[in-house]
């Protein structure tokens, strides 16, 4: 799902008549869960200089449950962005929130390569604010998904059509707020989990 939406991505940015003031890569990595063996790859032989690169927005799957009030950012400490971050959620009605469980994920995704370069990488998930559901109920629907990294993570051709839509709308505002020669905030932090 989510290689399909960065080809998605990559189609609504390619019809777009609007000029950008950056380029945009996109690239799909291999073996995140063997350590992210295509993302540090990329990271060693970028096709654009990382010290010339705004951000690194990763896609880790994409929601298939139901719309969300809210999204979560990964990794949730050591960079400085979540100021950009509110302005891109307005643009769609979502806020971001935390959640106790994301604190052990920093370097579960393909932007720890990145990262530990010093490189801002983000990766936008959905909240568990679901529209209309209880968190019983969207519990309920994940599992039709299966198991992520196992054999039983498929996709059962039900996805809620509107909740991808969305997750997508806030990828595309993140990158409309990027590629207008904003920047993050401040690089990595220097004293964060991601520090040299």
């Amino acid at each position: 799902m989510g290689v399909s939406a960065l080809i998605e991505l990559a189609a609504h940015f390619a019809a777009s008549d609007a000029p950008l003031d950056r380029t945009l890569v996109f690239v799909a990595t291999t073996a995140e869960e063997h350590g992210a063996l295509g993302a540090r790859f990329y990271a060693v032989h970028p096709l654009v200089p990382l010290g010339d690169t705004a951000i690194v927005l990763n896609i880790d799957g994409i929601n298939p449950v139901a719309p969300t009030d809210d999204f979560i950012v990964f990794p949730s400490q050591g960079i400085e962005v979540s100021e950009a971050l509110s302005v891109i959620g307005k643009r769609v009605a979502m806020h971001l929130v935390s959640e106790s469980w994301q604190e052990g994920m920093h370097f579960a995704f393909d932007t720890a390569p990145f990262l530990v370069r010093g490189l801002v990488g983000i990766t936008l998930w959905q909240g568990p604010s679901y529209r209309g559901l209880s968190r019983n109920e969207a519990t309920k629907r994940r599992k039709r998904f299966g198991n992520i990294h196992t054999p039983g993570d498929e996709w059962p051709g039900r996805s809620d059509r509107d909740a991808v839509a969305q997750h997508l709308g806030l990828y595309i505002a993140a990158v409309e707020h990027f590629v207008d020669g904003s920047t993050p905030r401040s690089r990595v932090s220097t004293s964060g989990p991601f520090a040299p």
